[in-house]
């Protein structure tokens, strides 16, 4: 049907894209979804510091120090270094405005599940940076310190010819893609697929949803859900996502 063909990014022709085949394939097979999301916004040189130094373990001692990626395919690992570099991302944001309050760099985390061969992560989620990054400053660090292997890659806001942005739900999903289609090429089966391909009710909720339910408000999380849940009741048709 057209409903679950859109939900696995085929277009409103009669076939089953090649791609989409090939995605709702994956996750029949239960392939692990990537994980990729917005950790975090740094305002001011000060902040962004003590972002590189957190992804970085600096000050944590040689033997716990991680490296720091650059885009200038340079490795970081000195504290007077990684403080020019924030430096030079918070003038190029500020420009002739010496007012601006807002962010410098953006922060996100590349994820998969525990059992994920780390370097081959860390060498798709670099890739990923500098294809989809390519036009502006970023670092990037691989963390093994928890069950899964992540990356942590924060960006500079303004890109090389000035503009600035904050990536949308279309951008996020693009990334997650991307990312998958990294891993991929590196032997590793990931997929990417929009949440109403996998269902209503997500493993990992917003903290924002949770702490609204604990106030003992009603998020529009779950407004959402039950809306949807309603108007395939009223129209008495299956959901898709359960046939899928």
């Amino acid at each position: 049907p057209y409903a679950t063909k859109q939900a696995f990014g085929a277009g409103a022709q009669g076939a089953v894209s090649r791609r989409a085949s090939a995605t709702m394939d994956r996750t029949a097979r239960r392939v692990p979804e990537v994980l990729v999301r917005i950790t975090g916004r740094q305002h001011g040189s000060g902040h962004v510091l003590a972002n590189f130094a957190y992804i970085s373990r600096l000050g944590h001692g040689t033997d716990k120090q991680l490296a720091l990626y650059t885009s200038d395919e340079e490795v970081l690992r000195d504290g007077r270094a990684m403080q020019e570099l924030a430096q030079d991302w918070q003038e190029w944001e500020m420009g002739d405005d010496a007012r601006r309050k807002g962010a410098t760099s953006l922060s996100m985390i590349l994820s998969m599940p525990s059992g994920t061969d780390p370097e081959r992560l860390k060498a798709a989620a670099l890739d990923f940076a500098r294809e989809e990054f390519a036009n502006r400053s970023w670092v990037a660090s691989l963390h093994i310190d928890r069950d899964h292997p992540h990356v942590h890659l924060t960006f500079a806001r303004r890109d090389h010819d000035g503009r600035r942005f904050h990536p949308t739900r279309d951008d996020l999903f693009r990334y997650r893609q991307r990312f998958a289609q990294k891993l991929r090429d590196r032997g590793i089966e990931a997929n990417a697929t929009p949440a109403k391909a996998r269902g209503v009710d997500p493993k990992h909720e917003p903290i924002a949803a949770r702490k609204v339910r604990a106030n003992g408000q009603v998020p529009r999380l779950d407004t959402n859900r039950l809306a949807r849940a309603q108007r395939f009741a009223n129209a008495t048709t299956a959901d898709p996502v359960r046939a899928i």
